[in-house]
């Protein structure tokens, strides 16, 4: 049974240490940037990006009807047009030149671009003066427009869909899709930044000793779990600074377009994302204390940063393509995996709630079994010196010390 009097004491020491390096200050300012301005980019990236409309200029002497024809040719394509009107085609010229209009339609029904050809409006104009035109062909011909309407305007084919799904239903999928791969990488890359931090700094004490001096006011397990809970901790008050932004960011802006789905995921990242930093951290701590020299921590560490890779890529492609397939199912629920697998099928799919619930319970006795594992690993490898020690040897150093 760990004492928490100790535990809380190096979780003070570890948190006070670790809010006073520059690197923690400065990820937290990049936190609350991103976050903010995550919330200023969904409300504004909208208009920021989307493209205007087609800006056609016609002459005065090409007359009313041509505007006419040109509006109701560009709604029959699809088309966002704008028309402007110059008293001559000097004026629209000169327009054209300046970039305020992208082409001109002249009297003599020719269409002038700058440099280039724009298909689009090339489109437009094509319609609307051969619908212009159309009336006096006919009546050259002595015939109405009913008679010739099978040739002028054909049945295209009969358009069926297996699975209907209007806009929004897209635009929603494709909301759920990003939203599902940011949150996996954000977790990975917190899980692999603070664990290789919390490696490095367990390397650091044991090269300056000054673990021996800790060791000897507290036990190893107690100033492992200190650690881990202040790194915790710290990212606690990161996330918290990072709700402040995002509240501020909405009072100023307003009610941003924020996808639905984003609360939901947020919530769930969140959890998984401190009991993923619980797990794993610990097991980067011990791996930790097996090295003596930061030139060997870097290999250390590589087991596990490999072993998140998997669930990571699989997460951002298998999950994300088929959330409620038995892959995504089962990996939501091993408790390795489960922290960036369950956001992600939480966005893109539609896991049941004893799902849910289930995963978060199975992380807790995976904790306690990492925890209880690490602890006799660190222990038994933290006040060793000199070439790096096998997990074998760190398992049987902390059997011999409590013999």
């Amino acid at each position: 049974m760990i004492s928490l009097a100790p535990v809380w004491l190096v979780t003070g020491r570890e948190l006070a240490e670790r809010v006073k390096t520059r690197s923690f200050l400065i990820i937290t300012a990049l936190i609350v940037l991103l976050s903010a301005g995550g919330v200023v980019a969904i409300d504004q990236g909208p208009a920021l990006f989307e493209e205007g409309p087609k800006r056609l200029g016609v002459t005065v002497t090409s007359g009313d009807t041509l505007e006419q024809d040109l509006s109701q040719s560009a709604t029959l394509l699809g088309i966002d047009l704008e028309i402007r009107r110059f008293p001559d085609r000097l004026a629209g010229e000169a327009a054209l030149r300046n970039g305020d209009v992208d082409a001109l339609v002249t009297g003599q029904d020719e269409l002038v671009f700058e440099s280039s050809e724009d298909a689009a409006l090339s489109a437009v104009v094509s319609r609307a003066l051969y619908a212009r035109s159309l009336p006096g062909i006919l009546d050259n011909l002595n015939l109405s427009y009913e008679d010739v309407r099978p040739l002028v305007e054909p049945e295209g084919a009969s358009v069926s869909l297996l699975r209907p799904a209007d806009r929004g239903e897209t635009e929603v999928s494709e909301d759920r899709t990003l939203v599902a791969q940011a949150a996996t990488m954000i977790i990975f890359f917190a899980l692999v930044l603070y664990g290789s931090g919390l490696l490095t700094g367990v390397v650091e004490e044991k090269t300056s000793r000054v673990v021996e001096v800790l060791l000897g006011t507290v036990r190893p397990e107690h100033l492992l779990a200190g650690k881990v809970l202040g790194i915790v901790v710290a990212i606690v008050t990161q996330m918290l600074a990072a709700l402040v932004a995002v509240g501020l960011a909405l009072a100023v802006v307003g009610a941003a377009e924020i996808p639905s789905v984003a609360l939901d995921v947020a919530l769930i990242s969140c959890v998984f994302l401190v009991l993923g930093i619980l797990s794993y951290s610990f097991l980067y701590a011990a791996v930790g204390a097996t090295v003596s020299r930061q030139s060997e921590a870097e290999s250390a560490q590589m087991p596990i940063s490999l072993t998140l890779m998997v669930p990571y890529f699989i997460s951002l492609t298998a999950v994300t393509d088929n959330p409620d397939g038995l892959l995504a199912r089962v990996l939501s629920l091993l408790p390795p995996t489960a922290p960036m697998s369950m956001p992600a099928r939480v966005a893109t799919g539609d896991p049941l709630p004893i799902e849910i619930i289930a995963s978060v319970a199975l992380m807790f006795p995976w904790l306690l079994t990492v925890i209880w594992l690490a602890a006799r690993l660190y222990s038994g490898a933290i006040l060793h010196s000199g070439p790096r020690l096998g997990l074998m040897a760190a398992w049987r150093g902390a059997a011999d010390t409590r013999g």
